[in-house]
């Protein structure tokens, strides 16, 4: 590992950076040891361990409320780089962590952490993490808790599995008190998975679970966490299912005015529950230039906000294997909904439907993204930005046409907007084109353009249309 000190800067007593501070080999391995873990961890919730935890032997620890951050050592300079590419030196834990390895005669090491608040008082946040390293008088209650070694001396671990890994850990930092490894506890059935659950999560306050066992995933056990959504879509089934909603598209509320579509709800839901949903959601269908499908291939019915439900969640998701997750955020634009961007959001894991809130409203307190960083914290805040700290978007071409044959369904939008925000780094001008065709492999395709000249993405607009608008297409929309 390569450190350009030059580049860091001082920060409450220690020194931070972005990635061009360590050598792109270094920084390599740590977003590929991210994506890799990402890849493989699935998410449980208490209930699902007797049915869906694989394996016969469990390697139980626990999972501490924090940053993810991996300590990169060259024999000389010592770093944690999180999995945003922020790069710190100069912690007290890190210093420890640095004289565990130097004593180990160690001469390089990529190991992985997670960097959190001391917990004397008990159980302590990511927020308070992120707290202490803004104030020089807090830095020293920050913890690392290794829990997976990347590479030592320059090589993988040779390890037969985690335990030995744990143990070398253990030999390393065991003796340690600002860094010492996460806490373990072998667990031979998914019964006593479970107990260590309710001591350790339940009754102890822990975050969660990390379950090993001798297959190759990596289980994540936490509590299922309850929060309310914007309908704001829905899908209708076949066949049987006639009638009846199959699919929810959901949203939160960051700002007033804005929707942060964050997935489909379909799971939980009673035959009736289906029908009278379906009831309730069709005299609400509404125009909108944003098409999203099913699972199943089918559009949803865009609706104007108003229904509010409760869900089940195990988890949300930031990251995925292909970085971070991407959610559209839409405007209901004189009666349309349009999409007006697209922000760093998140994904929902193993949503369940719970009931219909009539108490709640579809605005930016009752549907909030923050429920979600009651439980969670993303690795960066989302980046919608407040309605009342921005123009609003001007919609400058908004046209739709419809083409049928026989079963074959056929739909083409165009959109063009300014989105009156260059001074916030957006573009200046927006073409948005999809095009839905039921019967094809891949059913939507979109694709987004962009200019900071209004004659140019007018020009790319004109052109789009000319080349798929052809003979046997009506239009049913246009402004």
């Amino acid at each position: 590992m390569m450190l350009d000190r030059s580049r860091l800067s001082p920060v409450h007593g220690y020194l931070e950076g972005r990635g061009d501070v360590i050598d792109a080999d270094t920084l390599a391995m740590v977003l590929d040891y991210k994506r890799e873990v990402a890849a493989n961890y699935l998410t449980l919730n208490p209930d699902q361990v007797e049915q869906r935890l694989g394996g016969t032997q469990f390697q139980v620890t626990r999972k501490y409320d924090g940053e993810m951050a991996v300590v990169c050592w060259d024999g000389t300079d010592i770093v944690t780089v999180n999995s945003g590419g922020t790069v710190r030196t100069g912690l007290p834990c890190l210093d420890e962590a640095r004289d565990a390895l130097v004593a180990a005669g160690v001469r390089e090491a990529v190991i992985a952490c997670e960097l959190y608040c001391e917990e004397s008082a008990g159980r302590t946040r990511v927020f308070d993490a992120l707290a202490a390293l803004g104030d020089p008088a807090q830095v020293g209650r920050l913890r690392l808790a290794p829990y997976d070694l990347v590479s030592i001396d320059g090589a993988p671990p040779r390890v037969t599995g985690y335990l030995d890994v744990h143990s070398r850990l253990d030999q390393l930092f065991g003796s340690g008190e600002l860094c010492r490894p996460v806490r373990l506890q072998s667990a031979g059935s998914r019964h006593a998975v479970a107990d260590l659950f309710n001591r350790w999560v339940t009754e102890d306050g822990a975050e969660g679970l990390v379950v090993r066992s001798e297959l190759p995933l990596v289980y994540k056990l936490k509590p299922r966490h309850s929060v309310d959504f914007a309908v704001v879509g829905f899908s209708e089934g076949g066949g049987d299912m006639k009638g009846q909603v199959r699919s929810m598209l959901v949203a939160l509320v960051p700002a007033p005015g804005q929707f942060q579509v964050v997935g489909h709800i379909g799971g939980g839901l009673t035959e009736t529950e289906r029908r009278d949903l379906y009831a309730a959601l069709v005299p609400r269908q509404t125009s909108s230039t944003y098409i999203e499908t099913d699972s199943n291939h089918v559009a949803f019915r865009m609706v104007t906000p108003g229904m509010v439900i409760e869900a089940k969640i195990n988890d949300v998701l930031f990251e995925s294997t292909s970085g971070t997750v991407r959610n559209p955020c839409l405007e209901l634009v004189d009666g349309t909904w349009v999409r007006a961007c697209e922000v760093n959001g998140i994904a929902i894991v193993f949503p369940s439907f719970v009931r219909v809130r009539d108490d709640k409203a579809c605005d930016a307190v009752d549907v909030r993204f923050a429920q979600i960083e009651e439980f969670a914290a993303p690795p960066v805040p989302p980046d919608a930005t407040a309605a009342g700290d921005a123009p609003a978007s001007q919609v400058l071409v908004r046209t739709v046409w419809t083409k049928q044959l026989g079963a074959k369904f056929m739909v083409q939008k165009f959109l063009v907007w300014a989105t009156n925000k260059q001074a916030l780094g957006y573009p200046a001008y927006v073409f948005a084109y999809t095009n839905y065709s039921c019967d094809r492999k891949d059913p939507l395709q979109q694709e987004v353009r962009v200019s900071s000249s209004k004659e140019q993405i007018m020009e790319l607009c004109n052109a789009a249309f000319e080349a798929n608008i052809k003979k046997g297409w009506v239009e049913v929309h246009a402004s």
